[in-house]
């Protein structure tokens, strides 16, 4: 198992950023806050979301939405969370390549807002505001 991992950091209101980070249990636990959860996501690689398993009862700020197909909202991630490779025949998290890490920063490249509104759940991406200059 190698001692570092390159990940996708993803905090509550903020961009996400490609970090290296130790690959051992405490430090995953400190970054998200808690003990781990391991998510998997949907698509067809290895990647997962390790999260605070307990960060919606523990009521951390929601954070992303996972969608399918870019257009189902299947579950809401609380707190700060990472990405990593998880392969589910083998212990252990390791890095993503730098395809990956293109892929899921763009992704997850706005933070979000969720509003309830008639009993459905509506996600807001938060763009950045565009500054009008005078002459």
């Amino acid at each position: 198992m190698k001692r570092t991992i390159n990940v996708l950091y993803i905090r509550a209101g903020e961009s996400p950023r490609a970090v290296t980070i130790p690959n051992n249990l405490k430090f995953m636990q400190k970054l998200v806050g808690g003990n781990i959860e391991r998510y998997a996501l949907p698509t067809d690689d290895d990647a997962v979301i390790i999260c605070n398993d307990e960060g919606k009862i523990s009521g951390l700020p929601l954070n992303r939405g996972i969608f399918i197909d870019n257009s189902e909202l299947i579950d809401i991630i609380a707190g700060d969370f990472f990405i990593c490779n998880a392969r589910n025949d083998r212990k252990g998290f390791s890095s993503l390549t730098p395809e990956q890490i293109q892929k899921y920063a763009e992704e997850y490249k706005f933070p979000e807002r969720f509003c309830r509104v008639n009993r459905e759940i509506v996600v807001v991406p938060l763009m950045p505001k565009i500054k009008y200059y005078e002459r």
